[in-house]
């Protein structure tokens, strides 16, 4: 059966700055309700049927100390590292196999537990056994770390894809005008080659008209000499 809690039943189960709304058979988490709590920094949700989180939840901002342990939930939001005031986050129980890469970006984040998480090899290795305070508080530090680290070779690989890219397109633009420049000269080579070779006919052509006139004067000659030509 679900369990949809008012703002009353949220207030009546305020004590101080520690909303606990633990054991409420909650498939859905009270957004808007608890974000009118703003006294709320400490908020228990452990133990309720909670598969995912809305893309809402990180407008609660208030908290501080997050409990999500014993649920069924996932994964968490993209966004879940706007929560920047987050010192405690418990997700111990849960069926969450990666994290985002947001949670890199809590600073603040003090303790973390996330055992009994099917989680990859890599971060269940980072995160530790979790098995006491030291262990919780270690597994907070190095998961943001690491998380960090994952997030700056996630950039770095790829701004260099994109110089690639832009290499590739350099050198294809390259390429193009090259190949024009050697096509235009090609042409202009040609033509100046057409114009010498013109230049160099035309006194050939030239001199055997006028060779050719003087022969023909000479015939004239001889024929009107031995009185073959007739006027």
């Amino acid at each position: 059966m679900t369990v949809k809690l008012n703002l009353k039943n949220i207030k009546d189960k305020l004590k101080d700055n520690n909303l606990d709304l633990s054991l409420c058979d909650l498939k859905e988490v009270p957004v808007r309700e608890i974000a009118s709590v703003k006294k709320a920094r400490n908020v228990n949700l452990s133990t309720n049927l909670l598969v995912s989180l809305p893309a809402t939840f990180i407008t609660l901002k208030q908290i501080v100390k997050l409990d999500l342990s014993r649920n069924m939930l996932t994964e968490l939001p993209e966004n879940f590292g706007e929560m920047t005031q987050l010192k405690y986050l418990d997700l111990y129980s849960n069926q969450i196999s990666r994290l985002p890469l947001s949670l890199s970006e809590l600073k603040n984040l003090r303790w973390l537990d996330l055992k009994e998480n099917p989680l990859t090899e890599a971060v269940a290795t980072v995160a530790g056994p979790c098995s006491n305070l030291n262990e919780c508080q270690a597994c907070a530090l190095n998961i943001v770390n690491y998380l960090s680290t994952v997030k700056l070779l996630i950039e770095e690989e790829k701004l260099r894809r994109l110089n690639n890219t832009t290499g590739e397109t350099e050198k294809e633009v390259i390429t193009t005008a090259t190949k024009k420049d050697t096509k235009k000269k090609k042409k202009r080579d040609s033509e100046k080659e057409y114009k010498t070779n013109s230049n160099k006919t035309e006194p050939l052509i030239q001199n055997k008209n006028l060779q050719d006139n003087n022969d023909n004067v000479l015939i004239t000659r001889v024929l009107s000499y031995t009185g073959l030509l007739r006027g």
